[in-house]
């Protein structure tokens, strides 16, 4: 495998790289996604396998979750690593590993599992998308003619009405872009994935990630609503102090100030007024 030798990875690198089997384990897997980005990590591996990358790892995570391997084919050690990592956020070193060697890692009853990727079993599970606005049909019927009939001609038969839907694709046409486009090799498997159309609704039955990018597949055909991980949050802008004037610019500007030029003080309380003689 490689070597890498790495200063600074960017968040971008280390997306959607811890998987869930079960949905009830989303919720904890998302409360550490504020801490893997956070948390930086220096990993130094020399032709070492899974179980050294496992106590690597642990030495940085000690109190949030703990890193366990899982054997693959009655061995702790399938890959061979070699890795030198230096103050890397966490998700970018874990995206490194899974890019570059057959490892996956896999968040389950607390702790984040290495296993080998045939080992993986996502859940798939049910969604309903509702695609009647877009599919809907649209008779388009013929204009008359206007013509003045010719009886030595012989009668022309008149175009029948087409159809079309409002986003230009039929839902026939959806369902065949989203098995070609999302997970083609996800389609018919073990796993029971399945897509079914009627009705303009589509029933899907899918992983986390398939969703995901059945979720964005809509979205970009104009069908659906954009997806929450694809919203930009906007950079917030430090307002730019003024330095504090000194006194030798105070001077410099009564100095700048027209010789018939009155100087405004600002109003002065009742307490600084003088009293009356009286």
């Amino acid at each position: 495998m490689g070597f890498f030798c790495l200063g600074l990875v960017g968040e971008s690198l280390a997306q959607s790289v811890l998987t869930v089997e079960k949905r009830q384990d989303r919720r904890e897997r998302d409360r550490l996604h504020a801490h893997f980005r956070k948390l930086r990590v220096n990993v130094g591996l020399n032709d070492e396998g899974p179980a050294a990358l496992a106590r690597e790892l642990n030495l940085f995570v000690r109190g949030l979750t703990m890193f366990v391997v899982k054997p693959h084919e009655g061995g702790r050690d399938w890959a061979s690593m070699k890795l030198e990592l230096k103050r890397v956020p966490l998700y970018g070193c874990l995206s490194i590993v899974q890019r570059t060697h057959p490892i996956r890692f896999v968040f389950k009853l607390g702790v984040v599992m290495i296993m080998h990727p045939d080992d993986v079993r996502e859940e798939t599970y049910l969604r309903v998308y509702d695609v009647r606005a877009a599919t809907f049909r649209i008779r388009d019927f013929p204009g008359p003619r206007l013509d003045l009939p010719i009886s030595e001609r012989a009668e022309e038969v008149e175009p029948e009405g087409t159809e079309k839907t409002a986003s230009g694709v039929t839902l026939e046409k959806l369902e065949e872009l989203i098995r070609s486009g999302v997970l083609p090799a996800s389609w018919g498997g073990d796993n029971g994935a399945s897509i079914s159309a009627g009705a303009g609704l589509l029933i899907i039955r899918q992983t986390e990630k398939g969703h995901v990018k059945v979720g964005e597949l809509l979205w970009r055909l104009g069908i659906g609503p954009r997806p929450r991980h694809l919203f930009k949050r906007p950079r917030r802008r430090s307002a730019a102090r003024k330095p504090p004037s000194s006194g030798s610019d105070r001077v410099e500007r009564r100095r700048a100030a027209p010789a018939g030029a009155k100087r405004s003080t600002p109003p002065r309380s009742k307490r600084d007024r003088p009293r009356d003689s009286r």
